[in-house]
């Protein structure tokens, strides 16, 4: 549910209102001549004419797409089935049969959509979808109070019709002109693009002005981080929506069919802008010492820093103002933040301007840094800081390694600044020499992430607004109409439905492994069900054929446990509501309901469950639901009773009895749902964080065999696939645990369903019988409040394993060995990083096992990581203390040929560091052994870093570290 403004509520409510409105006249005029029961006709088209429309215009017509074509694809099933238990009946109606057939035919539907979205992946499968899969059961419903067939094939018929209409009517009014229809992505998504990109240049503002880890820098780098986040989700929902309008969305246009999307080539670029963005501020909680920030981000070079930044952020301001002409809608997100940063709107040619401004800043600026140590002015200001900073350095004899300096008076008249550039101005009495070189080496790691990730992130900017500049649709361009491709078998997924009995033992293979479990819950809640109302209900109320405790269960059994169980919750909560509510319009009306004087009741409710539907969720719409209801049951009811016969107790009798009848579904469905072969979310994120953690241990081991053979001079054939798949599949990760950021659940998504299951303490217990009944008990699975808690580690480990390959993507330059040539680095690694990957795929494989989701006996025999934990710590330390000798011997990381090499190799190295760091701490939070979020190298950081953190620490910015 995107976040809505009062106006987009009010016309969504609007619009709602007038389309229930519509269908319930028409069901009135026509329903009511012909006899048929107005709750099971009319009532089915005003719920789908609630349902339907929506905020974004994709989203009420993929809604629509999903139940007309399942209608057309699914009725005729029922009936088939329907006339079935028929011939299987000996021609007469058996209700046990009945009951039996409507489990099998739930089940059946479930599988065929399973196999049915394997053929028509990676699109969406509307076609017989099995949300659909009430309108397979009607027929069978109808057939548990049996009457003459033409009565109930009318009956079906009709039903059938009104779910047609009712969803018609939802779409159509998502197309009213003067602003009442449901907002087009021609619209939104140019405006939502440009909201992200206006936050990419704040977060580049913010990286230009605060420099130091104070409270008031974190929280700025904070809020530019939650906005980044929540302006992308909102972009990938619209752009989904998009996928489902009759209009296709074109705002950059292709140069060739056979060309990539532009749009997703943008989108790529942002999201590698925001990462890069990240890895520089998350540089700030760390810190770096004053004579880093006096001789690299103060005086000249900090001037350029300043520029490169600020050039970025014009530039994508740029890019966001000429996005704005494509939309009609008026919105600050876009707009400049200060008038000395440029117009509002912008043109083309100003957005090519910018571009190569961004571009000549940043070549100004990484020529600064890879010159610095040999200007003269640079290292005149660099002397002058550091003889203020280090006028009470002393050294004694037992801090000083003999093996790195042969004279111990040598260490008097070497120069300040190669002092500095060696990495040991962090050295003082209190320290060792070793110690003093991992700090400033760890130093000069966090400014190499700096200097690469403000140079991906400006040249990533300027790519966006070059892009823009020279693809951008005009504003008069007309997209192309493509509803008869909307309509079409291909698109809609009919083709592939129809094709499941000829897919292939592949397809049936996987459709039936990943539908299985939710069709033999579905199965046989039905089936209980259609007993319970045959055998139980009916014996208290002949007339009632259950159809609504059936709907309930039907549409009640979600796929994962979690979300059955709070949707069964708010089913509740809004049946009783709505009950209520029913109950207050009669007495009102003080007669029999009649529906003309009922309009004002119904649009007035459709008018406010509409308007407050993001905060009521699935409550709000089942209200509206149980009060229509109710009152056409007593519309119905009218022509049974005798005349001057009271309403009231009828009234009463008929929402106690739908209470009842809901009440009953829900449990049944619950129990179902927990104890009949659970699809559980908890499961699901336990698979989530294993396949991350192999997926990042593949790219730490990766990284490590890259600077192994930069250490010791060895080939290393690796190949650009080989990066860009690591990439792919770290990101794929990423997006995995992307949630509603920092670790909070969305509305709706795996981590708000797994934290109901843990909620209710169905996240643990043993599968027996072939996975088919869960028992509750303790098992050796890590418990889903600890998988839970995890989640914004193994965010963080993915990010940084992310960036960790866009790094050494483009290879080490010359000069990488700077930091590497050591023999230290090079047998912690081991051969070709041997070591380090043995203990990495060790660590991983206990972990993975004990993620398992069935509580396995391969979970309970194994064992915590904590012997490959520790030797990982120790074996980083190890990379850590060579790299820094390496770095003191060779004299810096820059060398006389002036490439990024160094500077690439060491924010390799404290990449690399941070990954290992965290993924410790994943392991650790996973065990339930630590609780905060923080886990650090013994020798690794200055007594200024220290500080640093603690202060970060202190200010609540913990989930601030590295990317």
């Amino acid at each position: 549910m995107p976040k809505l403004s009062s106006r987009e509520r009010a016309t969504l409510a609007f619009r709602t209102a007038l389309a229930v409105l519509f269908v319930a006249a028409a069901g009135w005029l026509v329903i009511r001549p012909l006899g048929l029961p107005q709750m099971s006709t009319t009532g089915l088209a005003v719920i789908l004419a609630f349902l339907a429309p929506a905020a974004r215009r994709g989203d009420s017509c993929a809604a629509g797409l999903m139940w007309v074509m399942s209608t057309i694809l699914l009725f005729p099933l029922g009936v088939a089935t329907f006339y079935l238990c028929f011939l299987v009946g000996g021609m007469q109606w058996r209700p046990w049969l009945v009951c039996i057939s409507m489990g099998l035919t739930s089940s059946l539907v479930v599988i065929w959509a399973a196999v049915a979205a394997e053929l028509q992946a990676p699109k969406p499968l509307l076609a017989g979808n099995a949300a659909a899969v009430v309108v397979a059961l009607l027929m069978n419903v109808i057939a548990l109070s049996p009457a003459s067939q033409e009565q109930m094939l009318m009956l079906g018929a009709g039903m059938c019709a009104s779910l047609l209409v009712g969803t018609l009517s939802g779409v159509a009014v998502s197309y009213f002109p003067c602003g009442l229809g449901a907002t087009p992505a021609q619209e939104q998504v140019p405006s939502l693009t440009a909201a992200k990109l206006s936050a990419l240049a704040e977060m580049f503002e913010a990286t230009a002005i605060f420099r130091l880890p104070t409270p008031a820098a974190l929280q700025r780098h904070r809020q530019c981080r939650l906005r980044l986040l929540a302006s992308g989700e909102q972009l990938a929902a619209a752009m989904k929506s998009a996928n489902f309008e009759a209009t296709e969305l074109r705002i950059l246009k292709k140069e060739s069919e056979d060309e990539e999307d532009p749009s997703k080539v943008l989108m790529r670029l942002a999201e590698r802008c925001r990462l890069s963005l990240q890895m520089k501020s998350s540089m700030l909680c760390a810190g770096l010492g004053n004579v880093t920030l006096d001789t690299f981000y103060r005086g000249e070079m900090g001037e350029r820093f300043r520029d490169v930044c600020f050039a970025s952020a014009h530039a994508l301001r740029a890019a966001a103002a000429t996005l704005s002409s494509l939309s009609s809608k008026s919105d600050d997100a876009f707009l400049t933040s200060a008038s000395w940063m440029g117009a509002d709107l912008a043109t083309k040619e100003d957005c090519r301007e910018v571009a190569q401004q961004c571009r000549k800043s940043l070549n100004h600026y990484m020529e600064g840094q890879l010159s610095a140590s040999h200007d003269p002015q640079w290292r005149s200001n660099a002397e002058e800081a550091l003889r203020q900073q280090l006028q009470q350095l002393s050294y004694s004899a037992r801090s000083i390694d003999i093996d790195d300096i042969d004279d111990i008076n040598e260490i008097s008249f070497m120069g300040l600044v190669d002092l500095y550039l060696k990495g040991a101005h962090h050295l003082d009495s209190a320290d060792s020499f070793e110690a003093a070189l991992v700090a400033g080496f760890d130093e000069a790691c966090r400014h190499g992430c700096c200097v690469l990730g403000v140079k991906a992130a400006a040249e990533a900017a300027a790519a966006c607004t070059e892009l823009i500049a020279t693809r951008l649709s005009e504003p008069e361009d007309c997209p192309p109409w493509r509803l008869c491709a909307l309509v079409g078998p291909s698109f809609s997924g009919t083709r592939s439905w129809l094709r499941v009995p000829c897919a292939g033992r592949e397809a049936w293979r996987k459709g039936f492994a990943k539908g299985r479990s939710h069709a033999l819950r579905l199965g046989i809640a039905v089936m209980l069900t259609g007993f319970f109302v045959t055998y139980v209900l009916k014996r208290l109320e002949k007339n009632d054929n259950g159809l609504w405790t059936l709907l309930t269960v039907a549409m009640g059994i979600m796929p994962m446990e979690g979300a059955s169980l709070l949707r069964g919750l708010r089913r509740m909560v809004g049946t009783a509501v709505g009950s209520a509510l029913a109950l207050a319009s009669v007495a009102a009306v003080g007669s029999w309901p009649f529906f003309p004087e009922l309009t004002p009741h119904v649009c007035l409710l459709a008018l406010l469950m509409k308007f407050y539907e993001p905060e009521l969720q699935f409550a709000g719409a089942i209200t509206f639901v149980t009060y229509l209801v109710v009152l056409l049951t007593l519309i119905d009811s009218e022509k049974t009773e005798p005349d001057g016969a009271p309403v009231m107790p009828v009234a009463e009798s008929t929402a106690l009895r739908r209470c009842v009848d809901v009440a009953a579904g829900v449990v049944l469905a619950m129990v179902a749902n927990v104890f009949i072969a659970p699809d559980r979310a908890v499961d699901q994120l336990r698979m989530r964080e294993a396949t991350a953690m192999r997926t990042a241990a593949e790219a730490i081991k990766e990284a490590g065999r890259a600077l192994w053979a930069k250490g010791a001079r060895k080939e290393h054939a690796v190949t650009l696939e080989k990066w860009e798949q690591l990439k792919q599949d770290t990101w794929k990760s990423v997006e995995d645990f992307q949630f509603a950021g920092d670790g909070h659940p969305g509305k709706g998504d795996l981590l708000e369903e797994a934290l109901w299951e843990s909620r209710w303490g169905v996240d643990a217990g043993f599968l027996i019988l072939g996975k088919s009944l869960w028992i509750p008990g303790w098992a050796p699975s890590v418990p889903g409040r600890r998988c839970i808690n995890a989640v914004i580690a193994v965010s963080r480990l993915m990010r940084i394993t992310n960036m960790l390959c866009h790094v050494l993507e483009p290879g080490l330059e010359e000069g990488a060995h700077r930091p590497l040539e050591d023999e230290r680095l090079v047998s912690a690694l081991g051969n070709e990083a041997s070591d380090l990957a043995a203990l990495l795929d060790r660590a991983v494989e206990r972990i993975a096992a004990r993620l398992a989701p069935e509580g396995c006996g391969e979970a309970k025999a194994a064992k915590w990581p904590h012997k490959e934990l520790e030797q990982l710590e120790q074996r980083l330390e190890q990379v850590f203390l060579g790299a820094a000798s390496a770095r003191q011997r060779n004299g810096g990381l820059v060398g006389e040929s002036q490439k990024l090499g160094g500077l690439r190799a060491a924010a390799a190295l404290k990449l690399m560091h941070g990954a290992v760091d965290t993924f410790i701490t994943v392991a650790k939070h996973l065990e339930g052994s630590i609780h905060e979020d923080k886990h650090s190298l013994r020798v690794a950081l200055s007594k200024h870093a220290d500080k640093s953190e603690s202060e970060s620490e202190s200010s609540g910015s913990s989930d601030e570290q590295l990317c």
